[in-house]
C-alpha cells in the first residue's frame, strides 16, 4: 500500500547558473552567481488519478528570483531523455508550484532558467498504481466444484482495458485462475471455474505495467460447498440425521439395532470434551482441528457443553472442509456481555478479546437454550466481531427431551419402540432459545436451524434413524452428531 502524502520528501541540487563564454573562465570565485532549484514531491506514491502537487523554490546567489521553472520526467528505469509535463513561473519570492494527475509513474526533476543559466535539481521518484475498488467473490459458497464464480471489481475510469486477473492459493503459492479487461467505465468481471471442493482463498490482481505498478486485493475466501451432504457422507442412509424424523428412505436394513446402545448413550461423547473446563473463574482453554493450509476458512466455535458436542463432529470434517477450527468451549459463561458483579466478567472479557484478535472468518455461537439469559447480552458481544467482517453464525439449540421420554428409549426392547419414544414439541421448546432472539435482532448474524430434522410437527423423538439422538435431556449424542453435520454445513453455506 502506498504512503499518501505523509511527509514532502525534498531534494536540492546546485548548478552553475552562468553559462561562460570559453574554457578557463570558471572560478571559485563564481559562487556568488550560482543559481538553484528545488523539486519537492506531496508523495512519492500515489494512487492511480489523484493529484500530486510539485512545488520549490528558486534561488541565484543565495536569494529568491522569480524564473521560468519546467517539470520534467522519465520512466522509473529509463537513463534517457527527459520530457516536459508542466511549466509555470516561480514568484518573486522563489517559490513556485503546480499539480499533475497521477496516470504513471516515473522520476520527476525541475529546471530553472535564471538569465542565461538552467538549474536542475534532483530526481524524485514517484510510484504510481492503480486501486482495485470493491473487489468481490460474487454468488453463494454453495456452489459445485466444476460451476463457475464471478469475482468483480473496480478500477479508476480511465484504466479501461487494463488487464485484470484472478489468483488462486495453492500450497506452492499464488496461481493464476482467471482473467479479464476492465470496461469502460473501469468495472471488471472475470469468471472463474471451481476446482476445489472447501473452503478456498482467492484475489484479484491488477499487474504491473504502463507506468503503474501492481496492486492486489485482499484476500477474498469463499468456498465451494456444493452437495455438502453428499460430500461428507458417511455412507450409512437412512441412519440418524439422514433418516429425519419421518424417513422417506428404507431403513429396514439397520434391523433391530440403535447406536449407541440407549442404555449407554451418556457416554457418547467421542472426546467432545478433550478441551473443555468446567471452572468459570479460567480462561476457557482452546485448542485447534482441522486444515493447516494457507487458504483454510479460519472458524473459532465457541459456546458451552452444547458446543462441545458439536465439536465432536466437525473435528471429524473440518480437514476435508478446508477448515481450521479453534475451540473456545467450557461449562457456562458463553460469549456474551459482561457487568460489573458477573461471575462469568473474567473469563467473558478475555474471551472477548482472543476472538477479536484471532482474524476470524466466521465465528460460531452456541448455547444452552435458557428463558433467563438476555438475547441482547449475545447481540452486544457479536456486533464489534461483525464490524470487523467476522461473519457470526448461530447454532439453534437442540429440543430439550422429558426424563419419560429418555428412560421410554432406554427401557425399550427393540429398535421400533425405541424410535417412538419422544416428547412433546410444545414441550420440548418450551423453553426460549436467546440465540434465535438474538440474530433477528442483531444484522449480520445468521442462524443454521436443523431442528427440523429432530421433530415433525407435533413431536420430537430420542431415536431417529437408529440413532440415538440425545445422551441425557438437553445434550445430543456424538453419534448423531456426526450425521447431522453435513446437514448443517450445507446450511452454513450460504453464509461463508
Amino acid at each position: 500500500m502506498l504512503n499518501r502524502a505523509r511527509g514532502r520528501s525534498t531534494v536540492l541540487l546546485t548548478a552553475a547558473a552562468v553559462v561562460l563564454a570559453g574554457l578557463g573562465l570558471a572560478s571559485p570565485a563564481t559562487a556568488a552567481s550560482t543559481s538553484a532549484v528545488s523539486l519537492r514531491s506531496s508523495t512519492t506514491g500515489a494512487p492511480y488519478g489523484q493529484t500530486i502537487t510539485f512545488s520549490g523554490t528558486v534561488r541565484s546567489a543565495s536569494a529568491p528570483v522569480a524564473a521560468a521553472v519546467t517539470v520534467e520526467s522519465r520512466d522509473l528505469s529509463s537513463t534517457g531523455s527527459w520530457h516536459a509535463v508542466a511549466a509555470v513561473k516561480s514568484t518573486a519570492t522563489g517559490t513556485w508550484s503546480t499539480a499533475l494527475k497521477a496516470l504513471k509513474g516515473g522520476q520527476f526533476r525541475a529546471r530553472a532558467v535564471v538569465g542565461s543559466a538552467t538549474a536542475a535539481s534532483s530526481v524524485v521518484r514517484v510510484q504510481v498504481q492503480p486501486q482495485l475498488y470493491d473487489a468481490a467473490a460474487a454468488g453463494t459458497a454453495d456452489l459445485a466444484v466444476g460451476g463457475v464464480r464471478e469475482f468483480t471489481g473496480r478500477l479508476h475510469g480511465g484504466l479501461a482495458g487494463k488487464r485484470v486477473k484472478v489468483e488462486q492459493w495453492t500450497p506452492t503459492g499464488w496461481t493464476f485462475a482467471g482473467q479479464s479487461y476492465a470496461k469502460a467505465g473501469g468495472g471488471v468481471s472475470i469468471p472463474v471455474k471451481v476446482t476445489r471442493w472447501g473452503a478456498g482463498a482467492y484475489r484479484m490482481v491488477v499487474p504491473s505495467g504502463d507506468g503503474l505498478i501492481v496492486k492486489a486485493s485482499g484476500v477474498l475466501r469463499t468456498g465451494a460447498y456444493g452437495a455438502a451432504t453428499t460430500k461428507l457422507d458417511d455412507g450409512k442412509q437412512c441412519w440418524g440425521a439422514d433418516a429425519g424424523v419421518t424417513p422417506t428412505c428404507d431403513g429396514s436394513r439397520w434391523g433391530n439395532s440403535v447406536s449407541p446402545k440407549p442404555a449407554e448413550s451418556e457416554k457418547d461423547t467421542q472426546g467432545a470434551f478433550s478441551c473443555y473446563t468446567s471452572d468459570v473463574a479460567v480462561p476457557v482453554p482452546s485448542c485447534r482441528y482441522g486444515s493447516s493450509r494457507g487458504d483454510a476458512l479460519r472458524v473459532a466455535v465457541t459456546g458451552d457443553s452444547h458446543g462441545a458436542m458439536l465439536l465432536s463432529g466437525l473435528k471429524a470434517t473440518a480437514a476435508t472442509l478446508n477448515w481450521r477450527v479453534d475451540s473456545f468451549v467450557g461449562r457456562g459463561c458463553v460469549l456474551a456481555s459482561t457487568s460489573a458483579g458477573d461471575p462469568c466478567q473474567k473469563r467473558r472479557t478475555d474471551l472477548a478479546k482472543r476472538l477479536a484478535a484471532g482474524g476470524y472468518d466466521v465465528v460460531v455461537v452456541t448455547a444452552l437454550r435458557s428463558d433467563s439469559v438476555d438475547p441482547a447480552s449475545f447481540a452486544a458481544a457479536w456486533k464489534p466481531l461483525i464490524a470487523k467482517g467476522t461473519k457470526v453464525i448461530a447454532v439453534a439449540d437442540d429440543p430439550m427431551q422429558s426424563d419419560a421420554a429418555i428412560a421410554c428409549a432406554v427401557g425399550s426392547k427393540s429398535a421400533e419402540a425405541a424410535m417412538k419414544c419422544a416428547t412433546t414439541k410444545s414441550s420440548a421448546f418450551a423453553v426460549q432459545d436467546p440465540l434465535r432472539a438474538a440474530v433477528a435482532s442483531t444484522p449480520g448474524a445468521k442462524l443454521v436451524d436443523q431442528t427440523g430434522r429432530m421433530c415433525d410437527a407435533t413431536r420430537c423423538p430420542v431415536v431417529i434413524g437408529h440413532v440415538m439422538a440425545y445422551r441425557d435431556r438437553h445434550h445430543m449424542s456424538a453419534t448423531f452428531v456426526r450425521t447431522l453435520v453435513p446437514y448443517l454445513v450445507q446450511e452454513m453455506a450460504g453464509s461463508l
